[in-house]
């Protein structure tokens, strides 16, 4: 045998067993995700009982709440509690769009204020951008920065569910925005960097932190008093992903789309005062602004609202119903897809409708 035939046979034999040990890898977390059966759910008793026949293996700890117009408050939960601590993911844009539709209320801005009249300096390249532009997704930012530090950051996530969110500043965003603005405005694209530059740049514009005016704002107000948007606040447990355990995602310069965390203590304030419209900016916020959107919020054709989130071990689902009665679903949970929610929570609505 050849130097070259050995070589051959010898890195092919080690290729297949990677092969091998990732395959059975896979499967071994497939076996173990799908043996897991969710405890059973407590709480309202109408609510707990939906929520035994919705759940499936990917629910670990779960969290549902509906706040109805003329009802009392109703929470149900499958192996959590009233104060356990989940990331929310991009539900943060809704936090996000409240307190820019309460500024819009205050007068401190509009839909048509630039970006240059909210921050010193602005780069030439987001100046003209507007705020209708921002919370539309129609600024001409991407999803992401197209930098390569972000893209590994994203490789990294893919393959060991690492954060890639993690030590970005608030001014490293708007660097990486001033760089990566390439689509033409009116264009419609999901953009967790341009929702970012938008809770910053109206932030900045009252000389506080993104986290401050949430605080101040919208926090304080409704009574949310274990909700932060500071990266260096306590954090939620690992949450999960299929099998595995992802890393927690804190955030600095992205919490304006997706770095809240609260509780289900907390977001069932926050759904009480979307129903009776005590919540800054609820209003303004759902108002239509553009291709089916409000600020940050997904406008339905019945006139209510909704938005879903989604983190590396965490996903939920807002829906904000407003026929026949001004009712808000939530489904909170430590585990992905946001689809999951998403369906939890419209078979809840099913069903309470039917009633």
């Amino acid at each position: 045998m050849s130097v070259a035939s050995a070589i051959y046979e010898n890195v092919t034999g080690a290729l297949s067993l990677v092969f091998a040990i990732v395959v059975l890898s896979r499967v071994l977390l497939w076996l173990r995700a799908h043996a897991h059966r969710p405890a059973a759910a407590t709480g309202d008793t109408e609510l707990a009982g939906l929520l035994d026949t919705l759940v499936t293996h990917r629910t670990h700890r779960l969290a549902a709440i509906v706040a109805e117009d003329g009802r009392p408050l109703r929470t149900a939960f499958v192996d959590a509690s009233p104060d356990d601590r989940f990331e929310i993911g991009s539900l943060s844009k809704v936090v996000t769009g409240l307190v820019i539709a309460d500024g819009i209320d205050r007068g401190e801005l509009s839909l048509d204020t630039r970006l240059d009249a909210l921050v010193d300096d602005v780069a030439p390249t987001l100046a003209d951008i507007t705020v209708a532009q921002l919370v539309t997704h129609t600024s001409g930012l991407p999803r992401l920065p197209s930098t390569t530090a972000m893209t590994l950051r994203v490789l990294a996530h893919g393959l060991f569910l690492t954060n890639p969110y993690a030590r970005i500043t608030a001014q490293r965003v708007l660097t990486d925005a001033a760089r990566s603005r390439r689509g033409r405005v009116g264009e419609s694209s999901y953009s967790n960097l341009g929702a970012s530059v938008a809770g910053i740049s109206v932030a900045a514009a009252q000389g506080v932190s993104y986290a401050e005016l949430v605080q101040d704002r919208l926090f304080t107000p409704i009574g949310m008093v274990d909700t932060s948007a500071l990266s260096h606040g306590t954090r939620a447990p690992r949450g999960w992903h299929g099998g595995r355990r992802a890393a927690r995602w804190s955030m600095d310069g992205y919490a304006p789309a997706g770095g809240v965390v609260s509780t289900p203590a907390d977001i069932a304030r926050l759904a009480q005062a979307l129903v009776d419209r005590s919540a800054p900016g609820i209003d303004t916020s759902v108002e239509p602004v553009g291709r089916g959107r409000g600020i940050f919020w997904i406008l339905d054709s019945h006139g209510g609202a909704w938005h879903n989130g989604e983190t590396g071990g965490y996903s939920g689902f807002l829906t904000l119903e407003v026929a026949p009665v001004r009712r808000v679903i939530v489904v909170l949970a430590d585990s992905v897809p946001a689809e999951e929610q998403q369906r939890i929570a419209e078979k809840i609505g099913d069903a309470l409708s039917v009633r």
